[in-house]
């Protein structure tokens, strides 16, 4: 092999390590600070806090928690995830006041056949982590793109809520009518054995939850106009309906108080999406979903 051929892999070699290091750098000094899932880990295995809701990121970024509750929601999860979450968190103490979302959404078929977890094993270096690994170029592309910074548009609450920006009022109407088709597409039911089992760890979540003693409220959160306009479109199979009768009935099975509040909300600016509140939305939401479940 001669000179040329080494000083090459030589070069690779040390370009490949300086962007493993800088990445490394990256993750610590911009990512780790404003991270939603290390500080939602934390919160996790640290609180003893009995009120608690549970969900997707519906209920992370639409409820705003506060003093005496706690929200454990996360995005991506789906109800096995909620169920093993909570069974977890209340190993050790017993539930209050639950709040467990009881979106439709919760039976299509990229949340039903996905398993997401909450990793608490931090490696030594981060960049290791498949997470932040998969991730590492956007960073940078991001970090350029700012003038050498990152931003999150999400705010972590001390109480966990996940706070976004955002203004669907400030949308065009045809990329809202777009973006609630697309939206209507993801969420679309169909009758599957994953769906059926999605169905039963949902009743023994809350059977379990009830027999722990939790005072059990399951809501259906806000949507927008444009969301609601376009499930209402669409085909009987994909319009709803039936999960909605689905978390009434077991609501009503167990006791626990159900509360559609998909149409709670009517004013584009408090969506920072077509079906997720932004920050405004939630703090003004959250008193009603409060007094509606539980009478405070």
């Amino acid at each position: 092999m001669n000179a040329a051929v080494l000083a090459f892999f030589a070069s690779c070699i040390v370009v490949f390590f300086g962007f493993v290091g800088a990445t490394e750098w990256l993750i610590r000094d911009q990512v780790l600070p404003q991270d939603t899932l290390g500080a939602h880990s934390r919160l996790l295995n640290t609180s003893q806090v009995s009120d608690a809701a549970f969900g997707d990121s519906h209920a992370a970024r639409g409820f705003n928690a506060s003093d005496g509750f706690i929200n454990l929601a996360y995005p991506s999860e789906n109800i096995h995830d909620m169920a093993v979450k909570a069974m977890s968190y209340f190993s050790d103490h017993a539930p209050g006041r639950i709040i467990l979302q009881a979106d439709p959404h919760l039976f299509a078929p990229y949340r039903v056949n996905s398993r997401h977890k909450i990793d608490n094993d931090v490696p030594n270096l981060h960049i290791r982590s498949v997470r932040h690994r998969s991730r590492a170029f956007a960073y940078w592309e991001t970090f350029l793109r700012n003038g050498g910074h990152l931003e999150s548009k999400v705010t972590v609450t001390d109480f966990g809520s996940l706070l976004s920006s955002g203004d669907l009022s400030a949308v065009p109407p045809r990329k809202r009518l777009l973006d609630a088709q697309i939206r209507r597409t993801w969420h679309t039911i169909r009758e599957t054995e994953h769906v059926e089992t999605a169905r039963r760890e949902y009743a023994a979540l809350i059977d379990w939850l009830v027999e722990k003693g939790a005072r059990l409220c399951l809501v259906s959160y806000p949507v927008s106009e444009d969301y609601a306009a376009a499930m209402a479109s669409a085909t009987s199979s994909a319009g709803h309906e039936e999960e909605i009768a689905f978390f009434k009935n077991q609501a009503a099975r167990v006791g626990a108080h159900y509360w559609d509040a998909r149409a709670a909300v009517r004013n584009r600016g408090f969506f920072r999406d077509v079906d997720h509140l932004n920050s405004e939305g939630a703090t003004r939401f959250s008193p009603d979903l409060l007094k509606a479940c539980f009478g405070d």
